[in-house]
């Protein structure tokens, strides 16, 4: 139920929102760490044309999972989830 909307939200703008955010905030840190080859940001750019594209075999996916109770403290129990 955490990620239902009420009726009516302007859910194209939240989106577009969501997604030109970052990309603005990435393009502009490519001008930042222009010529430092010690910082990679290209990378971001590969993973938000593969969300914009909806690619079927994501190259550059990631998944966090934050466990709670008992699983935290067992490698058998997490290894399940």
């Amino acid at each position: 139920q955490q990620a239902q909307v009420q009726a009516g939200e302007m859910i194209g703008a939240l989106a577009a929102q969501s997604l030109g955010e970052p990309a603005t905030q990435m393009t502009l840190n490519t001008f930042h760490y222009a010529g430092v080859s010690a910082k990679n940001v290209t990378l971001g750019v590969r993973r938000l044309k593969e969300i914009i594209n909806v690619s079927k075999k994501p190259k550059t996916s990631s998944l966090t999972v934050y466990l709670t109770g008992q699983a935290t403290n067992n490698a058998e129990q997490c290894k399940q989830v």
